[in-house]
């Protein structure tokens, strides 16, 4: 089953409910203070706007986004020959020991490319469903493994709410601007059920994001990852760097284990006004 995300234009006007507050145009607004307004203090904003890199308008969000998805989209199946034989099984093993309660679980691969580890929770036992914001894999991936795969880009989720034991996001999230990093984490968060747990793996660096061979990619730092994470209402259960048996300086990926410990709010679209994409 493929299910495609309907609401191809919604997300960044959210910020015009602080409209009479500020005085930013909408058009030029960063997002995260009135994405967050309505469900923040203003002491907890400021932590997060602290962690933003690289401030973006609405519409470099978008562009960015777009640009990552364009460019899978054109290079999909060498994708898919050029990373078939990729050993994350230390990944997977990391979130199943973690989760609570008694197998099979119900696993969300946000950001499941052509449906490689898809297949490998399928051929544990799991109930797994798959999502990416390119096309061509959501297609890939459901043929391979015959798992529901929803087409939705990160800026666009449509997440049931206390639905998933695991999230497994494998090499995805650092294609989020930091700027709209804490939107999505928070909605994973309310997507997972109480107690679940979170996988993350990304390359790890000196706080950066830019473009990189025309995907976005953001370069965080341990803390920096960390208070992002928490601040979406995680806790840390583990971390650690791949690949396993190199030097520290030769590892250049940085996986991290988070149980979700209270539900954390996300502004209701039924209270705003604007669009979403």
């Amino acid at each position: 089953m493929i299910q495609q995300c309907v609401r191809p234009v919604r997300l960044y006007k959210r910020h015009s409910a602080l409209s009479a507050q500020i005085t930013i145009s909408p058009e030029t607004a960063p997002l995260p203070i009135p994405l967050l307004s309505c469900c923040l203090h203003s002491t907890q904003i400021n932590k997060l706007v602290s962690n933003i890199l690289r401030p973006l308008t609405a519409q470099e969000v978008d562009h960015h986004c777009r640009r990552t998805i364009d460019h899978y989209q054109q290079s999909a199946s060498a994708f898919r020959t050029g990373t078939a034989d990729h050993d994350v099984k230390q990944n997977i093993e990391s979130l199943i020991k973690h989760i609570r309660g008694r197998a099979p679980f119900r696993i969300l691969d946000l950001g499941c490319g052509p449906g490689r580890d898809l297949a490998a929770f399928v051929d544990l036992g799991h109930q797994p469903v798959g999502l990416d914001g390119c096309e061509a894999f959501v297609h890939m991936a459901n043929q391979l493994t015959g798992c529901p795969v929803w087409h939705q880009s990160f800026d666009c989720l449509e997440l049931p709410t206390d639905s998933f034991d695991g999230i497994f996001a494998n090499a995805s999230l650092f294609h989020v601007p930091s700027q709209i990093l804490d939107q999505v984490l928070r909605q994973l968060n309310r997507c997972l059920k109480a107690d679940g747990v979170l996988f993350a793996s990304n390359p790890r660096g000196p706080d950066i994001e830019r473009d990189e061979d025309e995907r976005y990619a953001t370069f965080l730092s341990l803390a920096t990852w960390q208070a992002f994470v928490q601040d979406a209402g995680f806790s840390e259960l583990e971390h650690y760097y791949r690949p396993p048996g190199k030097p520290r300086d030769q590892q250049p990926w940085l996986a991290s284990v988070w149980r979700k410990i209270s539900q954390i709010d996300v502004l209701d679209d039924s209270s705003t006004t604007g669009s979403r994409h």
